[in-house]
């Protein structure tokens, strides 16, 4: 489909390709070009572009160049393509970018998906897992396999999980048995206490008994002061321990009401001032009278202070 034509170092065109039907004898000067193009293309280094040409009713595209044989200048060529065919590859050229940027595009965007949703998707599994686990789902796990950064993020938090569910497992057991433990302890103090009651009753009511005839003779007397006195700390204790199993059951019942608290204390100074009295200690209760009434359990305010004294006269 290509022509060529040769020119003389003076532009003439000394021989053509070109094959024209009925062509003058002449057909060939008439492809000769000026001094200007000859020197334009001599000085060029590679092919210049030239006019469009019109031979036997259709038009051709020209591009010369400098003919050369041993690096000896013997003239110019050009070589010639049909104008349509240069348009017709053009336009296939094009079309034929235009496909392939378009399998590109769409092969960029399958891949950009396929990375993404590996990226997002266990991201997404180890959010929703975590999420789990704060709400208390300890069987959660993130069941990602990837070996990748990611993967090993997930394995590791999986593992972190599965002991934290070991613990708290655990934890819940050993709970679970002081519960127990402590309840048993609570039902324990609760029986002592009730079982306790009854003979401390039958010792009191034989105390006050043998007092009432020991009132003539002194060494009896004191004795039989001693057995009160025993069942009076008795009952304290015995008083205690049904307070504590009270609380642990929080069935503690406050009955609040208004407290004097000088008058609490004078009444807690006359109680302990025998046994103050045998430790050297004194029970000041100066100032207290002033004090205004105040709102609480009378009852638990006395074996409040009355335990704090206690603790303080035997440091």
């Amino acid at each position: 489909m290509a022509n060529i034509i040769f020119y003389d170092q003076k532009g003439k065109a000394i021989s053509t390709t070109f094959s024209v039907q009925n062509a003058d004898p002449s057909f060939a000067s008439t492809l000769n070009i000026t001094e200007d193009i000859y020197e334009k293309v001599e000085k060029s280094e590679g092919l210049i572009h030239g006019e469009n040409i019109e031979i036997d009713g259709r038009w051709y595209r020209l591009a010369r160049g400098v003919l050369k044989v041993a690096d000896t200048q013997l003239g110019l060529f050009a070589v010639s393509l049909p104008l349509n065919f240069v348009i017709e590859t053009g336009s296939v050229s094009r079309n034929t970018y235009v496909f392939l940027f378009a399998i590109a595009m769409i092969v960029v965007i399958l891949i950009g998906y396929y990375i993404s949703r590996m990226i997002i998707t266990p991201l997404s599994s180890l959010i929703n897992t975590s999420q789990a686990i704060s709400s208390g789902d300890l069987t959660k796990r993130t069941e990602i396999q990837s070996k990748d950064e990611i993967g090993v993020l997930a394995q590791a938090f999986d593992k972190m999980t599965e002991r934290l569910q070991s613990r708290t497992t655990e934890l819940e057991k050993t709970n679970k048995m002081l519960e127990q433990m402590d309840q048993t302890k609570a039902n324990f103090i609760q029986i002592s206490a009730h079982e306790l009651r009854t003979p401390l009753t039958l010792v009191n009511g034989y105390a006050q008994m043998l007092k009432m005839k020991a009132a003539d003779d002194a060494d009896l007397d004191t004795l039989a002061q001693g057995i009160l006195d025993g069942y009076d700390r008795m009952a304290s204790i015995v008083g205690n321990m049904l307070d504590l199993s009270k609380i642990d059951n929080r069935t503690m019942e406050v009955s609040l009401g208004s407290v004097q608290i000088g008058l609490l204390i004078m009444q807690l100074q006359k109680e302990f001032q025998s046994p103050l009295k045998k430790r050297n200690l004194t029970l000041s209760a100066e100032g207290l009278g002033s004090l205004p009434l105040l709102k609480g359990d009378p009852a638990l305010l006395a074996k409040a202070f009355y335990h704090l004294i206690i603790n303080l006269s035997y440091v």
